[in-house]
């Protein structure tokens, strides 16, 4: 994931009329996530959705004591 290794891991769920399937991306040397990617199908009017998520750290630091 932009050049960072990371474990991928997915997950698909049905639960009466609603599917969803996620993806997510974990970095390997940080153990943080990097993307997650979600797909929810309600059916109906409501339909199907898709979501990306991004998580940067760039300008990340501890709060100052």
């Amino acid at each position: 994931m932009n050049g960072e290794a990371a474990a991928v891991y997915q997950a698909h769920t049905v639960r009466e009329e609603t599917k969803t399937d996620a993806t997510i991306w974990i970095s390997k040397s940080k153990g943080v996530p990097l993307k997650e990617e979600i797909d929810l199908d309600v059916g109906g009017a409501a339909g199907k959705s898709h979501r990306t998520m991004r998580f940067d750290y760039s300008n990340v630091s501890p709060p100052a004591l």
